[in-house]
């Protein structure tokens, strides 16, 4: 896996840094209300939905479970 052309082409992520870019700016001009506050850390938890649910896909697709099927129970 690519991860850095998956995580370039994701909307979540792009969504996230900017999320983190409007939340640091109003913090630095000095807003200082709940939604100011909530914008950074909700766009780094957007970020890693995002990577741990790509994560857990490509996990997923690469393991190999074996059944055996000669036995009836």
């Amino acid at each position: 896996m690519d991860w850095k052309k998956t995580l370039r082409s994701s909307t979540e992520v792009w969504t996230g840094f900017g999320l983190i870019a409007a939340g640091l700016t109003a913090l630095c001009l000095g807003v200082h209300g709940i939604l100011a506050l909530a914008l950074a850390p909700f766009g780094v938890g957007l970020i890693l939905s995002d990577v741990v649910g790509t994560a857990a896909k490509e996990a997923r697709a690469r393991a190999n479970v074996r059944i055996r099927r000669d036995k009836d129970t």
